[in-house]
């Protein structure tokens, strides 16, 4: 507790006139002492009291100053920040809305980690208009979001892992040509029937569509070399994919369970192919290999199951 410098000398005086109170010894002497006492305590009295208004005023400017340093989120217009320059909006009629420059926010997949506009998803809004200037979709952005159409501006140059995992029903995105790097799981157990990987992408991320079992079309475009780990394990509706002359490697399980496709023509410069990158394919379906009579030494022995059919030098 801060003590005044008032209260400290109106302390002091009354001690000097306790003590001059009992060192007195006539009836006179007693009554100035007893006058003394009376206004020294007057005095502390009073100075107690200003020195509590003082220590009340302190404590509500701090308590003023506190607040004003936490960002808070406009629970009534279902605004607030998303980014160090990024900001966020859901409109009246469901649009959610990021506008700004920069990077969305990484999220989490846990309780409390996850994005700000989650509690406002069902039956709040139906599409998502991200607008020119945002650079990055962070990590879980998405998460669990469903009912909503998305664009995507020119500005976004990367996807965050796990940005639109468990999105239960979107269909269709369109990633534009500005993309250069898609991370882990952006995608992963979505509800999307359709999607494109831009030029500039140079590898299909790990799990990119892992369990994406409405997925039907994936347009992979020149210029893509690798795709990753599991990235489309387990889409058993994809029928339609062809594969660019620029790929180079196929990773373990990034194929898996493409039961819907009838066929599919490997590139000639595929040079690795790791094992179970065509794990659980049918003898209803045939793979055909260019420009080479076997595998070579960089294709795992376990590349494919024994069931599917192969030609060679197609």
């Amino acid at each position: 507790m801060r003590i005044s410098k008032k209260l400290s000398i109106a302390i002091f005086v009354l001690a000097v006139a306790t003590l001059a109170g009992c060192s007195g010894q006539s009836d006179g002497g007693n009554s100035t002492s007893s006058a003394g006492e009376s206004s020294a305590e007057s005095t502390v009295s009073e100075v107690a009291k200003d020195n509590n208004e003082v220590q009340k005023s302190d404590a509500e400017s701090s308590e003023i100053s506190s607040s004003e340093l936490v960002p808070t989120e406009n629970e009534e217009s279902k605004s607030g920040k998303c980014g160090d320059n990024a900001y966020y909006t859901v409109s009246e009629d469901g649009v959610l809305t990021i506008s700004g420059t920069g990077d969305i926010y990484d999220y989490g997949s846990e309780e409390g980690s996850r994005n700000p506009w989650q509690r406002f998803m069902v039956p709040s809004f139906h599409k998502v208009v991200i607008e020119n200037g945002i650079t990055r979709i962070g990590d879980y952005a998405f998460l669990y979001c469903d009912q909503y159409e998305i664009i995507i501006p020119d500005s976004v140059t990367s996807i965050g892992k796990y940005a639109f995992n468990e999105c239960g029903s979107i269909e269709n995105i369109e990633l534009p040509e500005s993309i250069v790097k898609i991370e882990e799981g952006a995608f992963a157990n979505s509800s999307i029937n359709k999607i494109n990987v831009p030029k500039n992408v140079k590898e299909i991320p790990e799990k990119m569509c892992d369990s994406c079992f409405g997925l039907q079309e994936v347009i992979i475009s020149e210029g893509v070399e690798k795709i990753g780990v599991s990235a489309f394990d387990c889409c058993e509706d994809l029928k339609e994919l062809k594969l660019p002359d620029t790929l180079t490697t196929i990773d373990k399980y990034a194929l898996g369970t493409c039961r819907g496709i009838t066929e599919l023509t490997i590139p000639e410069k595929v040079n690795t192919i790791n094992a179970y990158a065509f794990f659980d394919w049918e003898d209803s379906q045939t793979i055909y290999v260019k420009g080479k009579a076997e595998a070579p030494e960089g294709w795992d022995d376990d590349w494919k199951t024994d069931e599917v059919k192969v030609v060679w030098n197609a």
